[in-house]
């Protein structure tokens, strides 16, 4: 298994965008192996590159702060809505997930974010990006399904991308995420996960059998590019530099 930089591989999963076309891709991976470090990466190569015209994000981690660098925290749809002409210079707008909460009025779903990315791309011809932090947020955590108030979202798989609607979206359990997730997604990032979820992927025919051994030996950092219709994985491994924890 040769190593290769992670350059190449965000250029194959941007690559739709080039050609105007939108993007739906994934990152799985355990809590810890750098799934979220690395989307944090691509959404900042995609607003560096000025690939996308608008990032929604949805973050459902509990740190108070903004994990996104680019990104400006806005409390509600509504906020947001009201506060249009200033919000819209901001190229990455961040809500707050499930995981968040204050009050019910304040509670932003991944439905919610789906619908405003549509509402925006009716109104002129820009690319929409939503980043879903927990995509199982918008199932009813059993797989197979989508939660009624995420029909939005199970569009833009369906529909987002010749109307310029991308989704990227990261989980820890693909157990609870819907089959057509996977297989609408033109690209996956894998890092590491346990064998029992492995198994899973493969058994529903999400990987090849070749990974079976390969993902639960993935370092730290470590991840596989897998390319829906071109032949899968693409034989390299990547690995972004995570973030060093501080010590007490």
């Amino acid at each position: 298994m040769a190593s290769r930089s992670p350059v190449e591989a965000l250029a194959v999963i941007t690559e739709p965008l080039n050609r105007g076309e939108a993007i739906r891709h994934g990152w799985l991976g355990d809590t810890g192996m750098g799934k979220s470090v690395a989307n944090q990466i691509l959404i900042s190569d995609l607003i560096r590159r000025k690939k996308v015209d608008l990032v929604l994000t949805i973050d459902d981690k509990t740190n108070r702060r903004c994990y996104y660098p680019d990104g400006v925290q806005v409390p509600t749809i509504g906020a947001y809505i009201n506060d249009m002409p200033p919000a819209s210079k901001n190229r990455h707008v961040v809500f707050r997930g499930s995981a968040y909460r204050r009050d019910l009025n304040d509670i932003v779903t991944p439905g919610e974010v789906a619908q405003l990315a549509w509402d925006v791309v009716r109104v002129g011809e820009v690319q929409v990006l939503v980043n879903l932090d927990e995509l199982a947020n918008a199932t009813p955590k059993q797989g197979q399904a989508w939660l009624k108030e995420s029909a939005t979202v199970a569009s833009i798989f369906h529909k987002g991308r010749g109307a310029g609607v991308s989704i990227t979206w990261t989980t820890q359990i693909p157990q609870f995420i819907p089959l057509a997730a996977f297989a609408l997604s033109e690209t996956m990032g894998i890092f590491r996960v346990d064998a029992r979820e492995v198994d899973y992927l493969y058994s529903k025919r999400v990987i090849s059998e070749q990974l079976l051994d390969v993902i639960p030996a993935l370092d730290i950092g470590e991840w596989i590019l897998y390319q829906k219709g071109r032949g899968g994985w693409d034989g390299h491994i990547y690995k972004f530099q995570l973030p060093q924890k501080k010590e007490e």
